[in-house]
């Protein structure tokens, strides 16, 4: 966390603070994780007090994948050239490199 004791407080930061986390979730099969970050501003001692409420959420796997849209290859060709199979714990790194179309 960028957000540190001592650090002026920004949402901005505290917005990629939660991103991070949620990202680090979503890299363990997690993508339904859920923070929530909680503030207390105290206007007198100009502090503000915070808590991160986690909710992790359960382990996710691929399913079924279904192929469309496709007359010329092989279901088998394409499905070799995926990076996630069905049964694989879900990645989200793994499915945007298998959404990017490799000509492009």
């Amino acid at each position: 966390m960028k957000l540190k004791q001592g650090n002026v407080f920004s949402r901005d930061v505290l917005r990629q603070d939660v991103t991070k986390i949620m990202d680090s979730y979503d890299s363990k099969a997690r993508p339904f994780a859920n923070v929530n970050p909680q503030f207390n501003i105290d206007h007198a001692t100009k502090l503000v007090t915070l808590t991160m409420e986690i909710q992790e959420g359960g382990e996710v796997r691929i399913g079924r994948v279904d192929i469309v849209g496709n007359s010329k290859t092989r279901d088998k060709v394409i499905r070799r050239e995926m990076r996630l199979a069905e049964g694989d714990l879900y990645s989200k790194l793994l499915l945007r490199g298998a959404l990017i179309d490799p000509q492009s």
